[in-house]
């Protein structure tokens, strides 16, 4: 059942207590979660938290922005445990601080610069509402007590497995549930803790046709800072979207087909578990022991994920050596088991082929934009940015243009603040990070989410603003990572019409308008380079996409269709193509489903990701045929010679043998 917490005083004490494995989880469906004594545990640890009227405050200070790169200011940063850091209109820097306990409160009063710190009253209301938020009756029993919105560290793995069950019936998917590694308490006691869990979800419907394909990689990486409750459940809301997408939709099924999706849904289990059930502690960290003062606690025990790897690592601007704070990196680079597990299961997934020999020496190389493959984004919150390498320092990377023309494409989904090098959402610097890592030593494209407005965040603003505004850039970054470099500097096709069922003869013609643009998904100020290009050609497969090759080696047919008129960087057209001879080049035979693959591209010769859109050939008679007033049949129509003509036809293609 995890573990048990009792509040007081802000220290947390171990009670003994038995965990669920997760081959129980898998095989038992369920039983664990209805156990009583489990649910019995929470309630009494969450009660304590509801009733504790706790600590907490929340501060602000006001920095003028000269000053805000001063040594005493960041090193008093790496101290604190920083909220937020927003430029205000008169040109200073308002930090927001939270501050757990009373011991804190004195140290921080001892260290802080000059600058005035003042409690926020609303603010200090808002988060001890959220901490107090009271359970909700009906709510699920695999649910955050208050959150029905979110699983449970407990109600989350045994999703993963559900998730894994409920693929096994669907034909040509492959989802598998992959322990990876154990969280710091199970390392001590293998009776305790939690398996780290990785979700691979991934098609196979290429191979199933007898043909191969290059497929892009998708690393996610959720719930590394255990108090933010939004991230793991958006990623397992877009897991259980692309799983039962999978043969339904033709954009999923065609992605998956050509993607691995790879999630660890829960980073830091062994956190979230103190997050969930004491909410008064603002458990950020994993639980590592070690900070403590003459036997009083004054800071949060435990190593911060996010300091601990190993590009970078152990740089004081960015992270802390003291084991109280809530940057603390760790004893050694990668010293955390979870981050090993992490990085030993990545390191497998990202090939070793377009890694550097040393990463450090080559740090301003860029990666190759033709060879190098995969995206990683870590989901965080709170604070509503888009975060890109590099974070150690404010230094633009070799692949700076394509990282952020990839982050601007975000933003037109979400609408978050640019956070990478050289923006003013950009502010402090933070070493030995996810993002960092995955980028320069594994060579993906590399994000960072801040969602929301909080760490406890409401269940109204993740359903209805959080969630439906961030799967979509989820699903372009899946679409870019065969070639992300390259992909997501090329055009997008951004609309299309085709009609979703069109009734066979050769003379007909299947009506398609595609739109595409170089410009409209690149969101941000000014006009970016990679996003002014002009309109080159549409480039259209028809049944197999363009990545397939099939067992004769040979790849799809494809038209490359030239866009007239006046230069633009968004261009329309329209493509009136006959049935006879759109027949000429299908893949699958003529009357059923069809898939189109479509791609832009742009004077510079950059091609985008690919864009998949089905439709269905039939051949179906009309029922009933008015002539002269008269209701007809085909039969009718035949016996009257009507299959030699065009109309005959078109009205009656089965009876009249066209197909």
């Amino acid at each position: 059942m995890g573990k048990q917490f009792v509040g007081f005083l802000a220290i947390p004490f171990m009670a003994p207590y038995n965990v669920v494995s997760t081959e129980l989880l898998h095989h038992s469906t369920f039983d664990a979660l209805n156990s009583f004594d489990t649910q019995t545990a929470r309630n009494l640890t969450e009660e304590n938290t509801q009733n504790e009227s706790g600590y907490a405050k929340v501060y602000t200070m006001e920095i003028p922005k000269e000053r805000t790169r001063d040594s005493d200011i960041e090193q008093f940063v790496l101290k604190i445990d920083l909220l937020s850091a927003s430029k205000q209109d008169d040109g200073k820097v308002t930090l927001s601080i939270l501050v757990h306990n009373q011991e804190q409160d004195d140290l921080i009063s001892t260290i802080k610069p000059s600058f005035e710190m003042v409690e926020d009253v609303k603010e200090t209301s808002k988060l001890n509402t959220f901490v107090r938020m009271p359970h909700v009756s009906g709510q699920s029993i695999d649910t955050i007590s208050g959150y029905p919105c979110y699983r449970n560290i407990d109600g989350m793995l045994a999703f993963m497995y559900e998730l894994e069950d409920r693929a096994s019936a669907i034909n040509f998917l492959d989802v598998e549930t992959i322990d990876i590694g154990d969280s710091y308490e199970k390392t001590e006691n293998p009776n305790e803790g939690y398996d780290i869990l990785a979700l691979k979800i991934t098609g196979d419907g290429v191979a199933a046709k007898g043909w191969t394909t290059n497929k892009g990689i998708v690393f996610v990486t959720c719930g590394v800072h255990a108090r933010e409750y939004s991230p793991p459940e958006l990623c397992a809301r877009w897991a259980e979207i692309l799983i039962d997408g999978y043969g339904n939709d033709t954009e999923i099924t065609s992605l998956l087909d050509h993607t691995e999706v790879h999630m660890i849904i829960e980073s830091n289990p062994d956190g979230r578990l103190i997050a969930e059930t004491q909410r008064n502690l603002f458990q950020r960290k994993n639980t590592r022991p070690g900070c403590r003062f003459n036997n009083f606690l004054f800071g949060t025990p435990g190593v911060d994920l996010n300091r601990n790897f190993p590009f970078k690592w152990g740089l004081n601007s960015g992270s802390s050596s003291n084991k109280c704070d809530e940057t603390y990196r760790g004893s050694a680079p990668a010293s955390e088991p979870e981050v090993q597990a992490i990085i030993a299961y990545a390191e497998t997934i990202f090939p070793e082929s377009q890694r550097k020999d040393d990463p450090i020496e080559e740090i301003d190389e860029p990666f190759p934009e033709d060879t190098t493959i995969g995206v990683y984004y870590d989901i965080h919150s709170y604070g509503d940015l888009i975060i890109w390498p590099w974070a150690y320092e404010e230094r633009v990377s070799g692949n700076e243009e394509s990282l952020q023309a990839a982050a601007r494409k975000l933003k037109s989904f979400n609408n978050y603040a640019l956070a990478g090098p050289d923006q003013p959402a950009f502010l402090y610097p933070a070493s030995g990070v996810t993002d960092d890592y995955f980028y320069g030593e594994l060579g993906a494209l590399s994000f960072t989410y801040e969602l929301g407005t909080d760490f406890y965040q409401d269940c109204d603003t993740f359903e209805n603003i959080i969630f439906p505004v961030n799967i979509p850039g989820f699903m372009y970054t899946a679409k870019i990572s065969t070639k992300p470099y390259s992909l997501v500097k090329g055009p997008d096709i951004v609309e299309t019409s085709i009609p979703s069922t069109i009734n066979y003869h050769p003379t007909t013609k299947l009506d398609i308008s595609i739109t595409v643009s170089d410009s409209e998904l690149s969101v941000g100020p000014g006009n970016y380079p990679p996003s002014t290009q002009n309109i080159a050609s549409i480039i259209v497969c028809a049944d197999m996409h363009p990545y397939d090759i099939d067992s004769n080696g040979n790849g799809p047919q494809i038209a490359t269709i030239q866009v007239p008129g006046s230069p633009d960087t968004t261009k329309t057209q329209t493509i009136l193509a006959p049935l006879s001879a759109l027949a000429n080049v299908l893949q699958a035979p003529l009357i059923g489903n069809h898939t189109l693959y479509l791609q832009g591209s742009d004077s510079d010769g950059y091609i985008g990701p690919v864009m998949a859109v089905s439709f269905d050939i039939t051949c179906n008679d009309e029922a009933s045929i008015p002539i002269f007033g008269v209701e007809r049949e085909c039969a009718w129509i035949a016996s009257e010679g009507g299959c030699n003509i065009e109309q005959g036809q078109i009205l009656c293609p089965s009876t009249c043998n066209i197909c």
